[in-house]
């Protein structure tokens, strides 16, 4: 399975400024660093949930507002489909 990107990369990657907060959010910090960690365990390949990613921000109209909504959604689908909750 592939891992993880490497963090400092993914971070950079995020919604801001580079001055403010990436996150607006406890759950918005909590559910990115839940799929990072998923991924580095290898419960899951990355590019699975980029392609999901993908199509939750495509879905939503890429809303920056949503951004960590549609993490939530992306991830909830691929726990879902991979039938990693049980």
């Amino acid at each position: 399975m592939s891992a993880a990107p490497d963090l400092q990369s993914l971070l950079a990657s995020l919604p801001g400024d580079g001055e403010g907060p990436r996150f607006t959010a406890p759950w918005q910090a909590r559910i990115f660093a839940l799929v990072v960690a998923l991924a580095e365990q290898g419960r899951f390949p990355w590019p699975e949930f980029q392609r999901r990613l993908i199509e939750e921000v495509a879905r939503d109209g890429e809303d920056p507002a949503h951004y960590y909504e549609c993490w939530l959604a992306a991830a909830e689908r691929l726990v879902q489909e991979l039938e990693l909750a049980g």
